[in-house]
C-alpha cells in the first residue's frame, strides 16, 4: 500500500477508534442525536413503529448483487419470525421496505425499517444504535463497502452487528453488503481492484483489505465477494486468499464467491442452498497452503486451491465445508500474473445426492430415506416432501421416469404392478406402492399406475402385453390382474 493510502486509512481508523472509546467511556450519545440526527442519516419505516418481540432463527443470507432472489429474501423473512427487519445502507433510500414487507413472501415482518448512513456521525446516534440493537433481522444493502468501513469500523455499530449475529439473529447482505460479511473483507478504500491487478501484484494500491470486522456464523476464516463470474473476479479472489493468509499468518483460508442474481441461504445448522434462476451459481474456495510467492511488486504464485461450484438448487454444508449436491469441483492456481482452473473433478445436478456425477436409483433411495431433511429439498420450500420426490422422479434434473416406477428401473410396468398389488392396503411408502404421497396404498395409486403404465426411459424396455388392461383404472385393474395378466409364479 502506498504511503498516502496508509495515512488516509490510519486517519480513518483513528477517528473511528476515538468514537468507540468515547462511547465506552460513557459519553451520553442521546444528547448528540438532536444535533446530528437530521444530517447524519435518513430513516424510513414501513409497518408498525412499535418494537416487536419475535422468535428468530440465526440464518445467513449471501446475495451476489444484481436482481434480488425472491425465494432467498422470503426465507430471510421466515428467519426474522415476524419481527422487525432493519436494512442498513450508505446510499439510496427505502427500496427494500415494501418489497420485504408485503411483496416477496415468507413471514410478514412487523416492520421493515431502513437507515441510510450519510456520514460517520450516525454511528454514534442513540436512535440509530437503538434500532440496530432491537432489530430481529439485519440486511446490508449494496453500494460502496468503503462507506461501511469508514462509518462503522471501530464504532458501536460494529459492536452491535457482531452482538446481533452472536445472538442467533438473521443477518445478510447483497453486493457491497455481502463483501463486508466475511471475517476478512475487501475494503475498497481506493476504489475497486481487478483480477489482473491482484495477480500482478497482490499488494497494489487498490488492494485494501480489512480483517476481523464482523464475526458472522460459518464465515470465520473466509472472505466473501459478489458479481463473481460476471465481473471476472476469480483471479482477485485468489489474491484475497493469499493476502489474508500472509497478513494473518495462517496456513489456509476460504472464499465465497456469489454470482449476480444468486443467493445462498445458510440455515442455522450450516446447510446452505444456492437459489436463483437457471444461471445461478456460487463458488466455495479453500486455499490449503500459503502462497509460494507473495510480495509487493511481484506476481502471485498460489497452488492447490479447491474450488467448488454449486449450481441452482444445490447444497453446501458450511459447517463441514463440504458440498452436498449439485456441484462440480476444480483445482485453481495462480502464477505469472494469471490464473488457471483444472478440469472438473465431479459434476452433477442438484439431484446427484451421492456426488458421483450421475443421477440414478441410488440418489432416489437416499432421498426417499431422507424425506423431511432439508438437504433433499428441490423446490426451495425448505421441506423435503413428496413434491420434491416427484421432481426427483420426473423433473428436469431427475431420473427421467414417472410416478409408479416403484422399483426405480426407469419403467412403469408389471413389476411395479406387482409391488402395488402385494402391498395394497398395507405399509405405505413410495417403494411399497404409494404413488400419490398420501401415506396409503389404495385405488388412487392403482389409478396413477394405470395412467403411467407402459412408460419407459430410453434405457429400459416396456412390457406391452397388458397396456390395454392398465387403461382400466382402480378396482377393475385389480380384478384383471387376478384373471392372469399379472406376474407369473
Amino acid at each position: 500500500m502506498r504511503p498516502e493510502a496508509r495515512f488516509s486509512h490510519a486517519r480513518r481508523l483513528g477517528r473511528c477508534r476515538e468514537a468507540f472509546r468515547a462511547a465506552v467511556a460513557g459519553v451520553t450519545l442521546a444528547a448528540l442525536a438532536p444535533e446530528v440526527g437530521a444530517q447524519s442519516y435518513n430513516y424510513y419505516l414501513t409497518g408498525s413503529g412499535a418494537d416487536a418481540s419475535a422468535s428468530t432463527q440465526g440464518g445467513v443470507l449471501l446475495a451476489g448483487g444484481g436482481s434480488d432472489v425472491d425465494a432467498a429474501m422470503a426465507r430471510f423473512n421466515d428467519w426474522a419470525g415476524g419481527g422487525d427487519v432493519l436494512v442498513l445502507r450508505a446510499s439510496g433510500s427505502d427500496g427494500y421496505n415494501d418489497y420485504l414487507f408485503d411483496e416477496v413472501g415468507g413471514a410478514q415482518p412487523d416492520s421493515v425499517e431502513t437507515i441510510v448512513f450519510r456520514n460517520s456521525s450516525a454511528s454514534s446516534n442513540a436512535f440509530v444504535l437503538n434500532k440496530i440493537a432491537n432489530a430481529e433481522a439485519i440486511f446490508l444493502a449494496g453500494g460502496n463497502q468503503a462507506n461501511y468501513f469508514d462509518d462503522w469500523l471501530g464504532t458501536p455499530v460494529q459492536t452491535l452487528l457482531n452482538a446481533h449475529a452472536a445472538a442467533g439473529k438473521p443477518i445478510g447482505g447483497t453486493s457491497a453488503g455481502l463483501a463486508v460479511l466475511g471475517s476478512s473483507a475487501f475494503a475498497a478504500y481506493n476504489g475497486s481492484v481487478t483480477s489482473s491487478q491482484m495477480l500482478q501484484n497482490p499488494y497494489n494500491f487498490d488492494a485494501t483489505l480489512e480483517h476481523g470486522f464482523l464475526d458472522v456464523p460459518y464465515l470465520g476464516g473466509a472472505i466473501t465477494d459478489s458479481h463473481f463470474v460476471e465481473r471476472d473476479r476469480q483471479g482477485r479472489m485468489l489474491g484475497f486468499l493469499a493476502r489474508s493468509m500472509a497478513d494473518l499468518g495462517l496456513g489456509s483460508f476460504r472464499g465465497v464467491g456469489v454470482e449476480e442474481a444468486t443467493a445462498i441461504t445458510i440455515e442455522p445448522n450450516g446447510l446452505g442452498q444456492v437459489r436463483g434462476g437457471n444461471d445461478a451459481e456460487a463458488w466455495l474456495l479453500q486455499a490449503t497452503e500459503p502462497a509460494s510467492q507473495i510480495a509487493p511488486g511481484q506476481t502471485l504464485t498460489l497452488d492447490n486451491v479447491q474450488a467448488i461450484r454449486v449450481s441452482r438448487g444445490g447444497y453446501f454444508d458450511f459447517d463441514a465445508w463440504a458440498p452436498v449436491s449439485g456441484y462440480s469441483e476444480q483445482g485453481w492456481s495462480a502464477a505469472g500474473g494469471g490464473w488457471s482452473a483444472g478440469p472438473p473433478i465431479v459434476l452433477g445436478p442438484p439431484t446427484d445426492f451421492d456426488g458421483d456425477g450421475d443421477v440414478d436409483a441410488n440418489d432416489a433411495l437416499l432421498m426417499i430415506a431422507g424425506l423431511g431433511d432439508p438437504a433433499y429439498d428441490l423446490d426451495g420450500d425448505q421441506d423435503a416432501d413428496f413434491d420434491d420426490l416427484l421432481l426427483m422422479l420426473s423433473g428436469p434434473d431427475g431420473l427421467g421416469t414417472m410416478p409408479g416406477d416403484f422399483n426405480l428401473d426407469g419403467a412403469v410396468d408389471l413389476l411395479d404392478f406387482d409391488v402395488l398389488a402385494v402391498n395394497f392396503g398395507g405399509l405405505a411408502s413410495y417403494l411399497t406402492g404409494d404413488a400419490t404421497g398420501d401415506n396409503a396404498v389404495d385405488l388412487l395409486d392403482f389409478d396413477m399406475l394405470a395412467q403411467n403404465f407402459g412408460f419407459s426411459s430410453p434405457a429400459s424396455v416396456p412390457e406391452p402385453g397388458c397396456l390395454t388392461l392398465l387403461a382400466i383404472p382402480g378396482l377393475a385393474l385389480l380384478k384383471r390382474r387376478r384373471s392372469g395378466c399379472g406376474p407369473r409364479a
